[in-house]
């Protein structure tokens, strides 16, 4: 089903993933965090190099054991190499696996703008910057941020008093980048078009006739 909300930008509802995204979104709620289906964490969290750099550890690693069993003489250097490179590399993996699981963190902001007034600014953010917009409801609301050849996805849970909003990379089966100045660009969008809403909703109530 398509529903044409804004001219130029489509809104796509998934009926099929619907129950599937209304567990996601009430888990993400109570973690403070964006949880992934099983597909997406494959992908956000990719193995196939972590895997490499810890293998390619544990061969180093044996590899003065191997010297020593066939009695040949293993020289310091390569022996101080064979133990920091394992190390190195799990410092590496463990890192790498903390920033990315940092960046699905929700961020907050206080708001006395009603759900129905947040989506509003957000559809038109979406317009303004050319966002493609996956779902948008009551509760949620998430776009892709196409970035040239790599994509940022957008994701505002709606509430009061406090609303959630979150944005990272999204990676596909294309080129993807870690664009951590994008992602802040949009957080920081976000935060300041509620405020800037919330400023004009105050300065037209405070200057309302009162009849």
């Amino acid at each position: 089903m398509e529903i044409i909300l804004f001219p130029n930008i489509s809104v796509t509802l998934r009926l099929k993933d619907f129950n599937m995204n209304q567990e996601l979104l009430e888990r993400t709620i109570k973690n403070r965090r964006i949880e992934l289906t099983n597909r997406e964490k494959k992908d956000y969290y990719p193995k196939e190099n972590l895997f490499t750099l810890l293998f390619a550890s544990v061969v180093v690693l044996l590899m003065p054991l191997m010297a020593r069993l066939k009695g040949e003489i293993v020289e310091t250097e390569f022996l101080w190499f064979s133990i920091l490179f394992p190390v190195i590399s799990v410092a590496v993996v463990y890192i790498t696996y903390r920033n990315k699981k940092n960046t699905l963190k929700l961020h907050y902001i206080n708001t006395a703008l009603t759900p129905q007034e947040q989506q509003n600014v957000l559809m038109r953010l979406a317009k303004e910057n050319r966002w493609k917009i996956v779902l948008c409801n009551k509760r949620q609301f998430i776009a892709d941020d196409i970035c040239m050849r790599w994509h940022v996805r957008v994701v505002v849970i709606f509430g009061n008093p406090s609303m959630a909003y979150n944005s990272r990379c999204n990676p596909t089966n294309n080129r993807w980048h870690a664009s951590g100045g994008r992602n802040w660009d949009n957080l920081e969008m976000i935060r300041q078009a509620i405020e800037k809403e919330w400023r004009a909703k105050n300065k037209n109530s405070i200057f309302e006739p009162v009849v």
